[in-house]
């Protein structure tokens, strides 16, 4: 109602959210938030419209106490208009008429005084009211730079959301990259232990080769200088395979190697990726705590500014 004090504005904190309304996760199930807010406006529906046919009820109520009071002024003025006329010729009413004006000189300060201390109290109430005011405006600018720093507050977690998200699709492109990699790796190690087996094929062909030839080189002894030069020949090609053998084998060891490396990259990278999600699931809750705030505030601000234009209306009636 219009008589009710304006709300207590002085236990808003002023140095951060935190103080008053900690930082606690909710969930709502698909549907919950909205179906909240519906019920929400519902409610203040019905409690608008009951304001509303309060506020019609008390102002036809007014209407008909001064249809009243203007019916029996009425009535009172006929009444005395009808004594008037009657007792305007009369010789006492006209010998009072004469002397009440002497009468009335008598109580004249006394009605000054009166007339002054009535006026004395209307100041007062004047400045008072005038008091009053004065802290409802600086509650109304004290609410207004809460609600500006609130503004702020949810316009840096908007952009520290964005960067989130940022930083995770550059994390994705990241990841899959490092998993191509990965998949050429592993392709080339397959290529590299198939030519490994052909090459320890080659070496076992050989050193039949060798056995058999060293056989036949104790049967012939005519023909041992060539085969031992064949011999030769073949082992140096041995050998050749062998250093090949190692160093493809080195090849694969580093490659194996650089794959480790890469998969523990890569779940960097997904651990990464992963606190860069919660951080901006953390973020996007913050923001709908402090919108939420912020829509309280709003409504807090609005039940002011009524009350305050409902005092305002009341001071020309004083």
């Amino acid at each position: 109602s219009c008589s009710s004090p304006p709300p207590d504005l002085s236990s808003l904190p002023s140095s951060g959210i935190n103080a008053e309304w900690p930082l606690r996760p909710g969930f709502f199930r698909a549907g919950v938030l909205a179906n909240l807010e519906s019920e929400r406006d519902e409610k203040l529906r019905v409690l608008i419209i009951g304001i509303q046919a309060l506020a019609r009820g008390k102002l036809a109520v007014e209407n008909f106490k001064k249809l009243i009071q203007q019916h029996k002024a009425i009535q009172v003025l006929q009444r005395n208009g009808k004594c008037y006329l009657k007792l305007r010729n009369w010789q006492w009413w006209r010998l009072f008429t004469k002397v009440k004006p002497l009468l009335q000189v008598t109580s004249r300060d006394k009605e000054i005084h009166e007339r002054e201390e009535e006026l004395k109290k209307v100041q007062d109430q004047h400045n008072k009211d005038k008091q009053t005011m004065e802290e409802i405006e600086a509650l109304l600018k004290k609410t207004m730079e809460e609600r500006a720093l609130l503004n702020e507050q949810i316009f840096r977690e908007k952009e520290m959301a964005a960067e989130a998200d940022d930083q995770r699709v550059r994390l994705a492109t990241k990841k899959a990259e490092l998993e191509e990699y990965i998949h050429d790796l592993e392709e080339r190690i397959d290529s590299e232990e198939e030519k490994n087996m052909k090459i320890m094929s080659e070496k076992k062909r050989v050193e039949g080769t060798i056995a058999e030839l060293e056989a036949t080189l104790a049967d012939e002894g005519n023909a041992r200088q060539k085969l031992s030069i064949e011999k030769q020949q073949l082992e140096n090609k041995l050998k050749a395979i062998e250093d090949s053998l190692a160093n493809r084998e080195d090849n694969i060891a580093k490659m194996t190697r650089d794959k480790a490396q890469m998969d523990a990259r890569l779940k960097d990278t997904q651990s990464a990726l992963i606190e860069e999600e919660d951080k901006g699931k953390a973020l996007t809750k913050q923001k709908v705590k402090l919108e939420t705030m912020l829509q309280e505030l709003e409504d807090k601000l609005q039940k002011k500014e009524k009350s305050t234009d409902c005092d305002s209306a009341l001071i020309p009636l004083l």
